[in-house]
C-alpha cells in the first residue's frame, strides 16, 4: 500500500503529513480537530496572549490525562498480577 499526503489545520495554520493508511489519515484529523477543539474551548475560557500559549494549554492537559491513564492501568497490572499470585498459590 501507498502512502497518502494529507493536510491538517491545527491551530490555523496548515501541516502536511504523510500516512500510512486511510487508518492513520482518520486517527490523524480526530486528533488535529480534537486538539482544535480544545484550543477554541480554552480561548473561550482563559485570557491568552497568543495561540502558543493556547497549545502549551492543551498539550499539559493531554498529556497530564495520557500519563494519568498510564498510571492507572499500570497500577490496575500490578493488582492484576498479585490477584493471579494469590490464585497461583491456592492452585
Amino acid at each position: 500500500m501507498s502512502s497518502l499526503v494529507i493536510s491538517v489545520n491545527i491551530a490555523g495554520r496548515s501541516y502536511r503529513l504523510t500516512v500510512e493508511n486511510e487508518t492513520e489519515e482518520e486517527l490523524i484529523r480526530k486528533a488535529s480537530a480534537d486538539i482544535n477543539d480544545k484550543i477554541k474551548t480554552f480561548a473561550e475560557s482563559y485570557s491568552f496572549k497568543d495561540n502558543q500559549d493556547l497549545l502549551a494549554m492543551v498539550g499539559l492537559e493531554v498529556t497530564t490525562k495520557l500519563l494519568s491513564k498510564e498510571t492507572m492501568n499500570s497500577s490496575q497490572k500490578d493488582d492484576i498480577l498479585s490477584e493471579l499470585k494469590v490464585i497461583d498459590s491456592i492452585l
